[in-house]
């Protein structure tokens, strides 16, 4: 009796650890688990890896700890491990990456990555001009054109230029330009009867000829039709009639530089109040 007791309790025994212990094969051999790695290549990434760990896409180059100079060709290297998740069918993926210096885009590069693509490592150069930190913003999604808002996957950082010590005694220096946006009033009565000019920027410290370019993308839709910027930054609303409320206006500010200053500049959104 005892000895059948012994055996039942051993059968319970072996009988639990197979019940609890990892399947590490099948007919067709080991399975392998996925190592997840948790550390993003780049600081500002978004939806980077799949849920099972796989990289989808990355910016090989520049790097957030590269050494760059002035004057020197930068490598600019993509490469895309998967499709997107947004993938469309039939129409090519957009790789999308920009550049900037002093909130001024520098440099834009766009690679189109279809199936056979993947794994690809995409290539282009930049050649910097001016000493100081620049950002760098890349995107990766379906479709025949993906912005840097539409794209479903994002890497984002921040890369030093120094000086090339051959040049360093005439570089230019970085344009100290600062913008920054105000908000206005205007009166809908007033709107009606004629056009209305707001100063919506105050700008210090802009080194060369200043232009100014109202964005689309950014500002509302419903005013962007009536707007316009003059030579001054001043923005002219035309006259129409506008729903009270409040209203954004995107605005690009540049200012082009001087001998011993490099062009920069900021894009920044200012409010518009309609009461």
């Amino acid at each position: 009796m005892k000895k059948s007791i012994s055996l039942l309790l051993s059968a319970i025994m072996l009988l639990s650890v197979l019940m609890i212990a990892p399947v590490t094969a099948n007919a067709g051999g080991v399975i392998e688990i996925p190592v997840i790695d948790d550390t993003p290549s780049a600081p500002g990434n978004s939806n980077l890896y799949t849920d099972d760990g796989k990289k989808i896409f990355d910016v090989l180059s520049p790097t957030e700890s590269g050494a760059y100079t002035t004057g020197k060709p930068i490598d600019l290297k993509m490469i895309a491990y998967l499709l997107p998740e947004n993938a469309v069918t039939n129409k090519p993926n957009t790789m999308y990456a920009e550049i900037a210096f002093n909130g001024v885009t520098v440099k834009n590069y766009i690679f189109t990555v279809n199936e056979a693509d993947l794994n690809t490592v995409y290539t282009d150069k930049f050649v910097p001009e001016a000493i100081g930190t620049y950002s760098l913003r890349a995107s990766y999604g379906g479709g025949v054109y993906s912005t840097l808002e539409g794209g479903r996957h994002f890497i984002s950082f921040d890369f030093k230029v120094s000086a090339d010590n051959a040049t360093v005694s005439g570089a230019k220096k970085s344009n100290p330009i600062i913008v920054k946006p105000k908000s206005k009033t205007v009166k809908a009565k007033s709107l009606k009867k004629k056009s209305q000019k707001v100063k919506v920027l105050a700008i210090k410290n802009p080194k060369g000829k200043l232009s100014y370019k109202i964005v689309k993308k950014g500002t509302t839709k419903s005013i962007y039709k009536y707007l316009k910027i003059n030579a001054k930054g001043a923005v002219v609303i035309k006259k129409c009639k506008l729903k009270k409320g409040t209203y954004k206006v995107k605005i690009k500010v540049k200012a082009a530089g001087t001998k011993e200053y490099f062009s920069g500049g900021a894009t920044v959104t200012a409010k518009i109040k309609i009461k």
